[in-house]
């Protein structure tokens, strides 16, 4: 039997259920786009990149998507700096050791 004519089945009976979906399939289903399930993101280092979206959905509390994520590096300094307190010099010494 084929997943459609189960459902169908399922569905003509009054049965609950809901096809078992292969990662390709949920990239390719119109609805977990429209759910917000999947979000499309530009990434400077990869381009255009589709990710999972927050869930659940909070009305009052809706989640921000800011990045994918920092290069490695991009906070090193302020780090240093900021948790460390280490200054210019200091930081310049580290990089020139190669300790960062």
């Amino acid at each position: 039997m084929e997943q459609q004519e189960a459902i169908q089945r399922c569905d003509d009976a009054g049965v609950p259920c809901g096809p078992i979906m292969a990662i390709d399939d949920i990239f390719n289903d119109p609805q977990y786009r429209a759910r917000g399930n999947l979000l499309e993101v530009q990434d400077e280092r990869a381009g255009d990149v589709v990710v999972p979206g927050s869930i659940p959905l909070l009305t009052e509390t809706p989640a921000v998507f800011h990045h994918l994520g920092r290069a490695l590096g991009a906070d090193t300094d302020s780090v240093l700096t900021a948790l460390l307190g280490l200054g210019p010099d200091e930081i310049r010494a580290l990089r020139s050791g190669n300790a960062i």
